[in-house]
């Protein structure tokens, strides 16, 4: 589980960092329009839509790219946790699998030894139903 707390760790820093990015792009795009308003305000600039036009789809790739990327690294993260899950699945089938040949191969002795007495017993069985024929045969003829 230590090397997972590192990778978690790592990608959080990483989201950490991609967020610093695209707030630092965001806030920079808020910054720029305030200031060409004000500009055109004071009537020192007019070409507040144009430079609107220019940074908007800077702007707009910048947020698509964050919040994908997050999708993907969330997609990528329950890959990686599914994955995990499977390979245990896997290890305890093996394991389970390895248990019930061992119980098999302790209980073939046993087995071999019920089986005989199951056999004795249905011949004493047999016998006994013989001898209980015969003395009714018995009293049926006194």
């Amino acid at each position: 589980m230590h090397i997972q707390d590192k990778e978690r760790e790592k990608e959080r820093t990483m989201e950490s960092h991609r967020f610093i990015l695209a707030m630092v792009f965001i806030i920079g795009f808020i910054a720029l329009i305030f200031i060409a308003l004000l500009g055109e305000i004071l009537k020192l600039y007019t070409g507040v839509k144009d430079l609107a036009a220019i940074f908007g789809g800077w702007i707009t790739a910048v947020l698509a790219f964050y919040f994908l990327q997050q999708t993907a690294d969330r997609a990528q993260q329950q890959t990686k946790e599914v994955t995990i899950q499977a390979e245990e699945a896997r290890e305890t089938a093996k394991q389970s699998e390895r248990k019930r040949v061992e119980l098999i191969s302790k209980s073939e002795p046993n087995l071999l030894e019920i089986a005989k007495v199951v056999e004795e017993q249905q011949t004493l069985i047999k016998d006994l139903i013989s001898d209980l024929e015969r003395i009714q045969g018995e009293k049926k003829a006194t």
